[in-house]
């Protein structure tokens, strides 16, 4: 069992490293991620305009998606 629990939590270790390794990056008005396969992800809009066009690219990544919270 105590086996177990310490696999457990190093995986979850693991999955947090991971996240915080992959913190977002501004580009103008914008924060966004990478992808593994070099795309980027916009994660935020710091701006203050209220209607936005989403840019195909940021730092010459293309966007595939958005993901805000």
């Amino acid at each position: 069992m105590k086996k177990y629990l310490c696999l457990l939590l190093a995986a979850f270790g693991l999955l947090l490293i991971g996240r915080a390794a992959r913190a977002d990056e501004p580009s103008g008005d914008y924060l966004y991620t990478t992808t593994a396969s070099g795309e980027a992800i916009i994660t935020g809009y710091l701006g203050r305009d209220t209607q936005v066009s989403v840019p195909r690219s940021l730092n010459g990544l293309t966007v595939s998606a958005v993901r805000l919270s």
